[in-house]
């Protein structure tokens, strides 16, 4: 239900755009798989919606996305406790979209970003 409406909303505010809602879902259900197929890692709804509302002709694909947002999560180190306490590790971005999701096998599985 949650990605349901979240997938309205984003419906809305591409206004006259010809996507529908079931549309706009079943992108967002195709970028986490094929991120997780990747990378296991899965970027929560909010990303996957920032990165289309940004109409970046470089991402307009399912495969383009997951690529770009691979590369960049397995290449972000694991934090250092100093750097989380000063605020300086900065987040994951792609075309400055903070990406944010959780890894879910590997060695970094259960790391939220």
């Amino acid at each position: 239900m949650k990605r349901l409406l979240l997938a309205t909303a984003l419906a809305l505010t591409v206004g006259n755009c010809a996507t529908t809602p079931t549309a706009i879902n079943d992108i967002i259900i195709q970028v986490e798989k094929a991120c997780q197929a990747a990378c296991s890692f899965v970027p929560d709804v909010g990303t996957i919606e920032a990165i289309l509302n940004a109409n970046n002709p470089v991402l307009a694909s399912v495969q383009a996305i997951a690529t770009a947002v691979c590369s960049v999560v397995l290449n972000v180190p694991p934090p250092t406790l100093s750097a989380m306490l000063r605020g300086v590790a900065p987040p994951p971005r792609i075309a400055g979209i903070t990406i944010h999701g959780v890894f879910t096998a590997g060695p970094n599985v259960g790391r939220s970003l």
